[in-house]
């Protein structure tokens, strides 16, 4: 893409808003990877609610105390904390103060499983590993094994490692599927540039060499044989990677996937809820060959009625990114 086509980019997105039809708050951001000046913006520092999208944040600060404590006993943070519901919350919480690693086993009880879970099953508590349950937190985007993480991080620890990356709209405050909260004014937020900001940050950490970034290949270690005494830096990139492997695994495919067709790789992460649609990540291609950053942050629509599951919020999502596609073609 050049310079001069970026104008005729940003009256492309916003036609397909204008066709919307509704009233819509519509926040993105764009930027090309290897020329970040090829940049859009609409709204895209505006604080809106997170839904899922806290998602991401929360595994960067999940990785962020694993690489903090590596090697040491468990309770750096020191202090649990104390989750909204009263319960102790915190490092080492659960642990039995052992060392926390990704292969870490953390009890997930039968008040914490949720009836819109996929992964676990009413009834049948079990532990399960911290890896297993980012994976399933990003991957599926499932809110028992978030609410476990939550729970296991405290708000407090979350909120201040977001303010330690400048993240300036993030904020977590309350469970997944917690509506009570919202109704007693506690939510989560964040913003298109804040989760840029998150993404541009993972990819960096990953040190990801660019064929393996662009064909979605990422390595990773062997956990059960991951030293990570023996070298901090190493063990932080690998986190990152992890984390990369989660975004490239989202298993969403109706917002911004849902038009693309040349093979795209996506990291990305997705949120919804009744007015809600959000998605928003790194988009590679080989051919045409294609880097950028797209985050559609679509809110405050009336939830309307669906065709055949499908809001037509979905459907604006995944217009926007295949125009932006289509400009690399």
């Amino acid at each position: 893409m050049q310079p001069s086509q970026l104008e005729q980019l940003k009256t492309a997105i916003d036609m397909e808003i204008a066709a919307f039809g509704e009233p819509v708050k519509a926040a993105y951001f764009y930027r090309d990877t290897d020329d970040p000046a090829l940049t859009l913006s609409a709204h895209a520092e505006d604080r809106v609610v997170s839904a899922s999208m806290i998602k991401l944040p929360v595994m960067m600060c999940l990785f962020d105390l694993l690489l903090r404590n590596a090697g040491a006993s468990g309770d750096d943070s020191g202090r649990p904390g104390s989750a909204p519901d009263g319960r102790a919350a915190g490092m080492g919480s659960g642990t039995g103060g052992r060392p926390v690693t990704l292969l870490t086993e953390l009890p997930v009880t039968a008040e914490d499983i949720l009836d819109d879970s996929m992964i676990f099953d009413p009834g049948r508590p079990r532990n399960v590993t911290i890896r297993e349950l980012c994976h399933n937190m990003i991957v599926y985007s499932d809110n028992t094994s978030t609410n476990v993480l939550l729970r296991f991080l405290t708000f407090d620890r979350i909120n201040a490692y977001c303010r330690s990356i400048g993240l300036c709209e993030t904020f977590a405050a309350r469970y997944m599927l917690d509506f009570k909260a919202v109704e007693e004014g506690r939510n989560n937020y964040i913003s298109a540039m804040d989760f840029y900001r998150c993404c541009k940050r993972i990819r960096e950490e990953a040190d990801v060499p660019e064929e393996a970034f662009r064909t979605g290949f990422i390595p990773l270690p062997d956990w059960k044989k991951t030293d990570i005494r023996s070298n901090p830096v190493r063990y932080g990139r690998d986190l990152a990677r992890e984390g990369l492997k989660n975004l490239r695994s989202n298993a969403d495919y109706e917002d911004m996937r849902r038009y693309l067709y040349e093979g795209q790789i996506l990291y990305h992460k997705t949120g919804e809820l009744e007015d809600i649609i959000h998605d928003a990540g790194y988009i590679t291609c080989a051919a045409p060959e294609a880097d950028y950053f797209l985050g559609v942050f679509l809110s405050e629509f009336a939830p309307g009625e669906r065709d055949a599951g499908i809001h037509k919020a979905e459907k604006l999502c995944g217009r926007i990114s295949r125009v932006v596609a289509d400009f690399y073609r």
